[in-house]
């Protein structure tokens, strides 16, 4: 029984999850949110792996170039394409989202029976704050706070560092590379979760708020399978 599960392939059985997570949430109503617990524990397994993958994975993948003048031209052009795309897919984005709700595809707070959001308070970050705060000022604490960038950029610069030991920071690259490949693996177990987390939180939607928050979350998903139609690359490059 446990070997059938696992020879079919995940996406059909997040499918299958998904379906009957809409059907058990429809049939059951608002009961449904007893459950919710195994799809906040998949998530919250999700984010468990964000800070370990990026830091092994891009220290390693740093110090696999072998040659700083060839992780300089590498750098330029990832940095390059990161603008350019990030910019399309924020236009792209605001464009779409703002067409999908002038067409009214979804639904208001009031139709939805959610409470209202408290409008945030204006961000006032200057250009040189939004510089400083790149760097961070523990390495541990920005681990334990899980501050993306700075811990990119403290990654790229250990990465670097042992470029530039060479032979005396192979040692350490080993050890990077095995993190790497460790955390991989960690991953995949951890993905075998999506069934049950797909299947929870879905009842607990469908259960609770209804049909009309699934419609709008369908064409939230279509909206971002759109997106990244437009600002995928070709396979000519």
């Amino acid at each position: 029984m446990l070997r059938t599960w696992f020879e079919i392939p995940l996406w059909q059985r997040v499918i299958t999850a998904l379906i009957l997570g809409v059907l058990t949430g429809w049939a059951w109503g608002p009961e449904a949110e007893s459950i919710k617990w195994i799809g906040d524990f998949f998530i919250k397994s999700i984010k468990m792996l964000v800070v370990p993958l990026i830091f092994f994975s891009l220290v390693s993948g740093v110090a696999a170039i072998g040659d700083l003048r060839k992780l300089g031209a590498v750098g330029g052009r990832a940095i390059l394409l990161f603008v350019v795309t990030g910019q399309i897919s924020v236009w792209l984005g605001l464009a779409l989202g703002t067409g999908a709700v002038n067409l009214g595809l979804f639904p208001s707070r009031e139709a939805l029976g959610t409470p209202e959001v408290a409008t945030p308070e204006p961000n006032e970050t200057t250009p040189v704050d939004m510089i400083l705060s790149i760097v961070p000022d523990s390495p541990v604490q920005v681990m334990a706070d899980v501050a993306v960038l700075p811990l990119i950029v403290f990654s790229l610069l250990l990465g670097i560092g042992i470029l530039m030991a060479k032979e005396d920071g192979l040692p350490v690259q080993k050890v990077f590379d095995s993190g790497a490949i460790i955390m991989q693996k960690v991953t995949m177990i951890v993905m075998e979760l999506t069934p049950f987390g797909v299947f929870a939180l879905m009842a607990w939607v469908s259960g609770t708020l209804g049909v009309d928050a699934l419609k709008a979350l369908s064409w939230l998903v279509l909206l971002n399978y759109t997106c990244l139609l437009y600002t995928s690359p070709s396979p000519r490059d």
